[in-house]
């Protein structure tokens, strides 16, 4: 994994928690259970779908304000920067509510705004292109990439992209979409530390 020197990370769930019940959340914007909130709302007629967006980005913004950092999430964006990292986000979330959940979680001085794509700059995952809207502004080669997750919007999103995957803070499922697995940054982050170790101790003296 030292290989990869760009970093994408979404948000909710992989950094930071936010409480975000989207059972509730669809039962209180009428969205039929199992389908995709955004992509639904899409679909309504346009007076009628401004006016959910609008209750979804408020919804969005009261889970932020309660919002804390997930275990090891600035120890590991903290050690990224120091190998020299590029660092984004890439969130369904909006643009408020997500640099409000940064702000509060003290992670917002790990990443530039321009880094930072939410569904105004970027179509939703699964779609692609906010990966590669990162990728060319960095000019990073997809190989250096990777794409850190915790739901399958974000695994596919990366593999859609050409870049390699990881998931965290979940069971090891929705195989073959990862390629690279830990419970949590803290692993994440003890995984990166001793694969550095090895390679230093692997370098002739």
């Amino acid at each position: 994994m030292l290989q990869f020197r760009y970093w994408i990370f979404d948000l909710d769930g992989t950094l930071i928690d936010a409480p975000l019940a989207f059972a509730a959340i669809r039962a209180e914007l009428g969205v039929p259970p199992g389908e995709d909130i955004l992509s639904y709302l899409d679909t309504l007629p346009a007076a009628e779908s401004s006016l959910r967006h609008h209750r979804l980005r408020a919804i969005e913004m009261e889970a932020a304000k309660v919002s804390q950092a997930l275990k090891g999430a600035k120890s590991l964006l903290a050690w990224l920067v120091g190998q020299g990292c590029q660092l984004g986000i890439l969130t369904r979330n909006h643009q408020e509510a997500a640099w409000h959940g940064l702000q509060r979680c003290g992670l917002a001085e790990f990443f530039r705004p321009e880094a930072v794509l939410c569904r105004e700059r970027a179509r939703p995952k699964p779609d692609p292109s906010g990966i590669q809207q990162l990728v060319q502004s960095w000019q990073a080669p997809t190989e250096q990439t990777l794409m850190v997750g915790d739901y399958l919007y974000d695994l596919q999103a990366g593999r859609r992209a050409g870049v390699s995957t990881a998931l965290i803070n979940q069971e090891p499922h929705w195989q073959p979409w990862w390629d690279y697995y830990q419970p949590g940054l803290t692993e994440l982050h003890q995984r990166l530390l001793k694969l550095q170790a090895h390679a230093l101790k692997a370098q002739p003296s």
